[in-house]
């Protein structure tokens, strides 16, 4: 029974272990103009992985949900096609650091035109299924990750989200 033991447990240690998932990202949007009691946004959700997961791909089209801010009742639902990819990388000069690592992840870009009627609660956008793994079971129901809010009509003739960054990869807590 031992030799049978000792080797299921060095079997176990040959099994790689592996992390599958979109890593970070972000969600921001500009108001591109206004007209007739509807406003039209910009909107550019960027999602990052890490180069080191070649089974995982972004999603194409996503799916954007806009939400009215105060009841929570669906406004849209729509699907957007990724836009570009790009592939982002660093190693550190720094000669403080030994051993620098190399820091590579793959950026996923979808830009999108979003007109809504102007209401005083404002509304919430979300991406859904952002930064799901498929087959994930520890999460129910499943949750949106990305959810800028567009706040209520202000008299400012644009009123454009600053950049918040959810779980930049460098960053292990998220950064509002």
């Amino acid at each position: 029974m031992k030799p049978f033991t000792l080797l299921l447990f060095l079997m176990a240690l040959t099994i790689g272990l592996r992390a599958d998932h979109i890593t970070g990202g972000e969600m921001y949007y500009t108001v591109s103009s206004r007209s007739n009691g509807t406003t039209t946004y910009q909107v550019t959700l960027k999602q990052f992985r890490s180069c080191a997961t070649p089974n995982r791909n972004f999603y194409n089209p996503i799916y954007i949900a806009v939400f009215n801010r105060s009841t929570y009742a669906q406004v849209s639902l729509s699907q957007y096609p990724l836009s570009h990819e790009e592939q982002i990388s660093y190693t550190s000069s720094d000669p403080c650091i030994t051993r620098a690592p190399f820091v590579c992840y793959y950026v996923g870009y979808w830009n999108f035109s979003l007109t809504l009627p102007d209401i005083p609660e404002g509304y919430i956008i979300t991406s859904q299924v952002t930064f799901r793994v498929d087959a994930i079971t520890n999460l129910s129901p499943a949750t949106t990750a990305s959810a800028p809010l567009i706040p209520p009509r202000s008299p400012a003739p644009h009123n454009s989200l600053p950049h918040r960054i959810i779980n930049p990869p460098s960053s292990p807590v998220p950064t509002w």
